[in-house]
């Protein structure tokens, strides 16, 4: 799933010279969307109200955080927004903690603390000297902008996602037939909506459809969309949301590998170092997951 997150990177960045962002998120959605009827249709209909009750907090959350990312775009640069972005790697256990009122175990934190870090050195890989202030991820935040409060904003709102999501596919309702199946579509269809109010109120459409705009959209549409909300709606429930978290900081370096060897963008020494202790960061959670499950027999 975090892979084909990683690919987005490219995809977005050579979509968004022909469609204005939020109608490119309405589109993406809305393809997939559409898609997703075709293949599923029968076993979608009809959505308990109990679910649809349930599920519009969770539909909120996932858009809210697209558009508040999307937004943040327009006043902030790149680097800053991915990292901004990641730090729901330490909002997500942090709220957890705060609604569950279940700290997660030690390695989690270690987990997240690295991961950061090796974040912040791969977001500022790109220049040619390190210094002391590279390795600080705070430093990344000096000259605090209105971009920067926005993907703020979204980081937060993706952690809530990433815990609401875990708590109602762990909740009664999980057992509804095709569960998966419908939650995964009311948040598409809900992104969808979104995404073409937003544009409306928002902002300038353009769309210039050009073979490669149209297939980079059915791409993204198909399999980091569709595939991945599947994947995320079926799967995350089998792991903790704070793991979850840091799993998921995989995308930033898929996007960075994908990013030398597609559009020819260097990391740099920080970036090389700081994919290194990302990668620490996961098996940090790894060997957690091991000793765990042996522990468990």
């Amino acid at each position: 799933m975090t892979f084909f997150w990683g690919t987005t990177f490219i995809a977005i960045k050579l979509s968004l010279v022909e469609i204005s962002p939020m109608f490119y998120v309405a589109v993406r959605f809305f393809v997939a969307s559409a898609i997703y009827i075709a293949v599923f249709n029968t076993r979608l209909f009809p959505v308990n109200r109990l679910l649809l009750k349930a599920a519009w907090p969770v539909c909120l959350l996932l858009f809210a955080g697209y558009f508040f990312q999307t937004l943040g775009l327009r006043y902030t640069s790149a680097a800053k927004s991915g990292f901004i972005t990641g730090l729901y790697v330490i909002f997500t256990p942090l709220l957890q903690m705060l609604i569950t009122r279940r700290p997660p175990p030690r390695a989690v934190w270690l987990a997240s603390v690295l991961v950061l870090i090796g974040l912040q050195l791969l977001s500022s890989g790109s220049s040619a000297a390190i210094s002391w202030q590279t390795f600080i991820p705070g430093f990344a935040l000096a000259d605090f902008n209105l971009g920067d409060f926005f993907t703020l904003l979204c980081a937060i709102l993706y952690a809530l996602y990433i815990i609401g999501l875990d708590r109602l596919t762990q909740s009664d309702l999980a057992a509804e037939p095709n569960f998966t199946l419908k939650l995964g579509f009311l948040q598409l269809l809900f992104c969808t909506a979104g995404g073409l109010l937003f544009s409306a109120a928002f902002e300038r459409i353009y769309f210039t459809p050009s073979p490669l705009v149209i297939g980079l959209l059915f791409y993204i549409a198909v399999f980091a969309t569709l595939i991945t909300t599947l994947i995320q709606t079926r799967y995350q429930r089998d792991t903790t949301p704070a793991r979850a978290a840091v799993i998921f900081m995989l995308e930033a370096l898929f996007s960075a590998v994908l990013a030398y060897f597609i559009l020819g963008e260097t990391l740099g020494a920080a970036g090389y170092i700081g994919a290194g202790i990302m990668f620490a960061g996961f098996g940090v959670i790894v060997f957690d997951a091991y000793r765990s499950n042996s522990l468990s027999k």
